[in-house]
């Protein structure tokens, strides 16, 4: 459950079974154990096992010594196996175990591919994202002229004046 705690959305079984490590492990048996305990929801879906609520996970998470090197061994593990996941989440569990180096280079591909797709809203919240981390001047220098290009696309010219003005500063 601790690890169900530490994503953003509902993740698959299979990925939760490969994260847990067990070699003679029913996930079902868990799973339905936990949903009679009214700590899961029914499965959505798409097989993904969810928290009953919001809070429940909150409590979850705050219970768990050493998160953030909890969320690194979770995302080297989940980068190592190629799991079916979220770039983004990816990313999120990078930065929450405070590795942004690695976090800042996932979501680089993860502009680049909304910069093909033309989701430059999208591409402009994860630039935001990475202007929040503590990265090295060149990076934060690379995201600004990034923020600077989608924020002339998105024509919103106001952001725009003011980035050119910080950049001059």
């Amino acid at each position: 459950v601790q690890l169900m705690s530490l994503f953003e959305f509902p993740i698959q079984v299979g990925i939760l079974k490969n994260l847990m490590q067990y070699t003679d492990f029913d996930e079902n048996q868990m799973l339905t154990d936990l949903e009679r305990k009214n700590i899961l929801q029914h499965y959505q879906a798409n097989g993904e096992p969810v928290l009953n609520s919001s809070g429940m996970k909150k409590y979850i998470y705050s219970t768990i010594e050493n998160v953030s090197e909890m969320h690194g061994n979770i995302a080297f593990r989940l980068r190592e196996n190629r799991a079916n996941i979220s770039r983004t989440e990816l990313s999120r569990q990078f930065e929450l175990a405070g590795l942004f180096d690695e976090s800042y280079e996932i979501l680089k591909v993860e502009i680049e591919s909304a910069e093909i797709q033309s989701a430059y809203s999208f591409q402009k919240q994860m630039l935001l994202r990475l202007l929040e981390m503590p990265l090295n001047v060149s990076k934060i220098n690379e995201i600004k002229f990034g923020l600077f290009k989608t924020l002339s696309k998105l024509n919103d010219y106001q952001a725009v004046i003011k980035l050119s003005e910080e950049l001059n500063t």
